[in-house]
């Protein structure tokens, strides 16, 4: 996949680079109209939920847990529609703005589907990497290597990702929250 994605504050002027701006937040940002926005498309169901929101909030140390629980979170059907269509919007090799509010410029939900899209597209360049995750399982909820079709791609990516994540962190970094 070679689409450009950007990262955007929504409260930033749109420019022309932005190509198509995309927001990945649940509640519209407080004070912005929708004209000055210049949102293209609002995906909320790519939004992690107020809980998982409010729980990083109080503790912003976890920020790899939160990625952990946002990525299992982006495996429920509402998400992985908002995620297909996220992914045909890229699959058109135009720029995509992602656009948050948060203030946390480095970790927010719109960094980590950028950083998802990115090993997801380091890993389809490099296929001997994709073994690493055969076999893995996240309460059933992934699925072996041979069942990626282009039809699940987009959240065959998450649950490869959501497996990897819950490989990675320790049980101390699981009962942080």
């Amino acid at each position: 996949m070679k689409a450009f994605i950007w990262l955007k504050r929504v409260y930033k002027k749109p420019a022309r680079r932005d190509g198509t701006r995309v927001l990945v937040d649940r509640l519209w940002p407080r004070g912005l109209t929708k004209e000055a926005a210049a949102v293209d498309l609002w995906l909320r169901h790519l939004a992690p939920s107020n809980e998982l929101r409010k729980r990083y909030h109080e503790n912003r140390e976890a920020w790899m847990l939160f990625r952990r629980q946002y990525f299992r979170q982006l495996t429920k059907p509402e998400a992985t529609e908002a995620l297909q269509q996220l992914y045909e919007l890229m699959s058109r090799n135009k720029p995509v703005t992602l656009l948050f509010a948060s203030t946390n410029l480095e970790h927010n939900n719109a960094v980590a589907l950028k950083k998802c899209w990115k090993e997801r597209a380091n890993r389809r360049q490099a296929p001997g990497r994709r073994a690493r995750f055969a076999g893995a399982s996240v309460e059933g909820r992934c699925a072996d290597d041979r069942t990626a079709t282009p039809s699940n791609a987009p959240f065959w990516g998450i649950s490869r990702l959501v497996c990897y994540f819950n490989q990675e962190s320790s049980p101390a970094s699981k009962a942080a929250l």
